[in-house]
């Protein structure tokens, strides 16, 4: 499992907010005690299961390195049927910890979960 590439999903609305107060923290994350992200290889997956409606999203690519170890490699729970680790971050996660930023439109074909499942694999 690749450990080096975490990013962060998010609202327009969250990324304004988060600008402003200079942390990316959504209520999910406040409700949860860490801040959710993805590898590169579970995008795919969490974007369809929690953003399915969303017409217009910012997705955050994480600076590793510098979260230390408050970034935990996790199950998550529930696993809704979702294979691997997560990258959960116990901390704040500030603006300077973004190393890139960019904002992605709705507009491409959907895969099914069971697909998306199969891509999250470690063992694939």
């Amino acid at each position: 499992m690749d450990m080096t590439d975490a990013y962060k999903i998010l609202t327009v609305a969250e990324w304004q907010a988060a600008r402003e107060l200079g942390t990316v923290c959504t209520g999910l994350d406040r409700a949860d005690g860490y801040v959710h992200l993805s590898s590169s290889r579970q995008l795919a997956g969490t974007l369809q299961r929690y953003f399915p409606t969303d017409d217009r999203l910012v997705i955050l690519q994480v600076d590793v390195a510098a979260l230390g170890d408050r970034l935990v490699w996790e199950t998550p729970i529930p696993e809704n049927g979702r294979p691997g680790m997560f990258p959960h971050f116990y901390g704040d996660l500030l603006i300077q910890h973004v190393a890139k930023v960019w904002q992605i439109e709705r507009g491409a074909f959907l895969l099914p979960l069971d697909v998306l499942d199969q891509t999250e694999r470690t063992d694939a």
